[in-house]
């Protein structure tokens, strides 16, 4: 979803059967109160196997990725999905963590008091338990509501921002990239942002149900630092702090809508520019340029996905296609901004 601001979004509203800043997933964050124990993300989209996931891995009954992916017809959570998720994600991990640590097996999970969650006694699991939280209250005191899904939701969007960024540099058009942005790409951001929040913010977030006395919340990521990004998307030139809070709030506007499965964005493109290489010691082989680097892990990746390899090992290489290329681009603007000899 782009700021309502930006040139690509009236592009993007006019692009014919173009619906793609309206879709939406459900992310579900889970962590205990020492911010020592980061469970993977819960995510849920509306397909069942979205285009992007062809070539990933099953494992039993789960894609293999870094988030607990499940589907639902309008991307919600449902009641079935989150005792999915109880039993075969929180408990499970929790054991490891308990056994790992040397404690007992006891722990309690705290809930909003969501329709889409089941009674107390339907979701128990020997000392493992959850406990919901008194109706209404959860903007008040539920931990993840104290400031960590907006920082999560942040740096996702500054990884979006960047992704965009980095595409106008190669001279593509913003439209053109997001129809290419694909729940892969979703799932990487998502998970990296997950990684990156600083496990400060996890204890902070505790400080009302457990009474932590100069603890409060202390933003890792402002937004001036996203709407100094925002300043490079067209249209968003004179883009504000005010700006960044009103995108943040856009996707609490209106629920989930239908979801059409986007192009993979992973096909080889052409790249015409190359460095110069020193040819002087013919001696020595020529080192690869950055943009050989993006080519030559593009052409991985792609194989990858044809041998059906695990999602992490091309989420992986992604990665690493991302570093070439920003590296490439930071050559091309020193060359653009060398003065004429």
């Amino acid at each position: 979803m782009l700021p309502t601001k930006s040139l690509a979004l009236k592009q993007e509203k006019a692009a014919a059967g173009y619906k793609k800043s309206k879709d939406r997933v459900t992310v579900l964050a889970c962590s205990n109160a020492t911010g020592t124990h980061k469970l993977k993300l819960a995510l849920i989209g509306k397909a069942r196997k979205p285009r992007a996931f062809k070539n990933i891995k099953m494992n039993g009954d789960h894609f293999d990725l870094p988030v607990f992916y499940r589907h639902q017809s309008n991307a919600w959570m449902s009641e079935s999905t989150f005792n999915e998720w109880f039993h075969k994600q929180f408990v499970p991990e929790i054991k490891k963590h308990l056994k790992s640590q040397n404690l007992p097996m006891k722990a309690l999970l705290i809930l909003d008091n969501a329709t889409t969650h089941p009674a107390v006694d339907v979701i128990q699991d020997g000392e493992i338990k959850a406990m919901f939280l008194p109706p209404n209250v959860t903007s008040l005191c539920q931990p993840m509501d104290q400031g960590v899904l907006v920082t999560l939701k942040k740096l996702y969007r500054k990884k979006l921002l960047s992704c965009l960024i980095q595409a106008l540099d190669e001279g593509v058009e913003l439209v053109d990239k997001l129809k290419k942005i694909d729940m892969l790409d979703v799932v990487d951001w998502i998970s990296q942002a997950w990684d990156e929040l600083n496990p400060l913010t996890l204890v902070r977030s505790w400080r009302k149900l457990l009474d932590h006395q100069g603890n409060e919340f202390n933003e890792e990521i402002k937004d001036d630092e996203l709407a100094t990004l925002m300043e490079k998307i067209p249209g968003c030139e004179e883009a504000s702090p005010t700006d960044v809070f009103e995108w943040m709030e856009q996707d609490e506007e209106s629920g989930p809508t239908s979801e059409e499965e986007i192009v993979d964005a992973l096909k080889s493109r052409e790249d015409s520019e190359e460095e110069s290489e020193d040819d002087e010691d013919t001696t020595q082989k020529s080192k690869l340029t950055h943009s050989e680097g993006v080519k030559f892990f593009e052409g991985a990746i792609q194989y990858l996905q044809e041998q059906g390899t695990t999602g992490m090992d091309i989420l992986f290489l992604r990665r690493l296609r991302d570093e070439a290329a920003r590296r490439r681009n930071q050559i091309r603007h020193l060359d653009s901004s060398t003065p004429p000899r």
